[in-house]
């Protein structure tokens, strides 16, 4: 980047103190364990060395502008990501990615990022880690800058669990492909979304299997269509107490409906306990969030609507057993 101020523009609203940090780098999708590994490292240094404990990322994917035609789908929203790297005790520094940050030079950043604006005295990258403008800048190069910029640089090999090398990348293709149950003991969480419940088409309460529908955000990674065991949180606002949340098990569905003359994909659940005394008309605008357990099905096109119920009722029982089992 050849115009310096534009990344003060780009850090100014950040708040930055003039306190030497420790600083971890990359996207950190899903804060996988192989991210927590990395984030924990960061801390460690951090606090051996009397450092501010930073994370430097972006807000949006960079394949979103690089490649848009095939932009990566996430396994979580940005707030989710940020959320969980403060609750690690560490500050998430998160910036927009756009075309200046792209067809910047690696010692750009490294001049005008590290050094002048998070007064960096310790950096931590993954293996894998790539920046500047053509992804040319690496960990190594980190190392040989920080020599010479007076700045350390440590690179955190990769995390393997069951002889896997757990990524972003492999959590994706297991939630595609339907595996929840692996990629949560490689994720150290489980898959989830979330939103307030919005009004549906209401089919299921003809069928007296009303459901709650909501919004799923169009960047997340998606499982199949089919039925899942779920377990869900439910809670008027998202700053409600803990004593005000309802944990409820669920069914969930995600498909187009084309036993009911389809249309686009919709998330919708089917509670399997009551949430206290409140009746499905005065849970719209509720937040409900929704883990994925264990795909039950997938989806099917039923001949009439009898032959539906009869299968979602089998569908009940399969995930009474599994969550209970949890």
């Amino acid at each position: 980047m050849n115009n310096p101020s534009a990344w003060n523009n780009i850090l100014v609203e950040q708040n930055l103190s003039s306190e030497p940090s420790a600083v971890a780098l990359g996207f950190f999708d899903g804060v996988h364990r192989g991210h927590v590994a990395l984030l924990k490292r960061t801390k460690e240094l951090a606090q051996s060395r009397g450092l501010r404990p930073l994370v430097f990322t972006f807000k949006e994917h960079p394949s979103w502008l690089l490649t848009p035609d095939k932009g990566v789908k996430l396994l979580c929203p940005l707030e989710e990501r940020l959320n969980i790297i403060r609750d690690m005790g560490l500050e998430p520094i998160a910036v927009p990615f756009n075309s200046q940050i792209a067809s910047m030079a690696p010692t750009d950043f490294v001049a005008h990022i590290l050094l002048k604006g998070l007064k960096v005295a310790q950096v931590v990258v993954g293996y894998n880690y790539r920046f500047g403008r053509g992804a040319q800048g690496n960990g190594q190069m980190l190392q040989r800058l920080g020599a010479e910029f007076n700045f350390s640089t440590e690179i955190i090999a990769p995390f393997c669990l069951n002889n896997e090398v757990v990524s972003s990348s492999l959590l994706r293709r297991l939630i595609e492909g339907g595996h929840l149950p692996k990629a949560s003991h490689l994720w150290g969480r489980n898959y989830k979304v979330g939103g307030p419940i919005i009004h549906g088409r209401k089919v299921g309460r003809t069928l007296n299997l009303p459901t709650a529908n909501i919004e799923v955000d169009a960047c997340l990674v998606k499982p199949p269509r089919g039925v899942f065991a779920a377990l869900c949180s439910l809670k008027r606002s998202p700053q409600a107490k803990p004593s005000e949340v309802f944990k409820l098990p669920g069914l969930a569905y995600w498909g187009n409906r084309p036993t009911f003359d389809g249309g686009g994909d919709v998330l919708e659940v089917s509670l399997l306990s009551e949430p206290g005394q409140f009746g499905p008309d005065e849970l719209y605008g509720w937040r409900l969030e929704v883990s994925l357990i264990e795909m039950v099905r997938g989806q099917v096109l039923f001949p009439n609507a009898e032959a539906f119920v009869a299968q979602v009722a089998k569908d009940k029982l399969k995930i009474e057993a599994i969550v209970k089992g949890l």
